[in-house]
């Protein structure tokens, strides 16, 4: 049965640089860059919103943002920021639109 190496006869970094020198000496030495660390903003509170409405209602809803190609919750933002209420920027950021409902379906 064959055993393992034991760990103490790896070389160390010292010879595994050696080694690589050895192997092709035009080859440059690594440059590790690293980026430079971003100021994280605080993390957003989130909070879920459902209201029920109409079928007739959630159909133009549905039917409206697959047009624009939005989300709903875009279209209900939109219509939020238009009436006057503080709309943050990121609720009117466009997401990949979900499956959803209508007269329209694909």
């Amino acid at each position: 049965m064959k055993s393992l190496k034991p760990i103490n006869s790896r070389p160390d970094a010292a010879k595994v640089v050696q080694i690589a020198r050895a192997q092709d000496p035009t080859m440059p030495p690594a440059a590790v860059q690293t980026p430079a660390p971003r100021a994280s903003a605080p993390p957003r509170s989130m909070v879920q919103l459902n209201i029920r409405v109409g079928n007739d209602l959630a159909d133009q809803l549905a039917d409206r943002a697959q047009a624009e190609n939005v989300a709903q919750r875009i279209l209900i933002c939109r219509a939020l920021a238009a009436a006057g209420y503080m709309v943050d920027q990121e609720d009117l950021a466009d997401k990949p639109p979900p499956k959803r409902r209508g007269t329209g379906r694909n």
